[in-house]
């Protein structure tokens, strides 16, 4: 199994349709990232926007600790470190009109 399909299933999980969620891979060049002004190529960032469903203030903790957990066992094999972004979009904003 791949980390995209685990971050699927965590979705799928709590009642959603797997085409919710999507998963961009963007890799760097060598020495390109940066954690306090020293290039690292051991870390990952993983950035969340959650659009379709906000998660309730009360569950914030436990969804994070979840992620994390699917995570996990796939950066640790390739020997990262990583951090998890969340950002929701207000419910409200609605469609983009073009």
């Amino acid at each position: 199994m791949r980390a995209s399909d685990a971050y699927h299933g965590l979705y799928a999980d709590v009642g959603l349709p797997r085409f919710y969620a999507r998963v961009v891979f963007h890799e760097l060049p060598q020495n390109s990232f940066f954690v306090g002004g020293t290039a690292t190529n051991d870390f990952v960032r993983i950035w969340i926007d959650q659009i379709a469903r906000a998660t309730a203030p009360e569950r914030r903790a436990w969804w994070l600790e979840r992620v994390n957990r699917t995570l996990d066992p796939f950066a640790r094999e390739q020997g990262l470190r990583w951090e998890v972004h969340i950002d929701e979009t207000p419910i409200d904003s609605g469609p983009s009109k073009v």
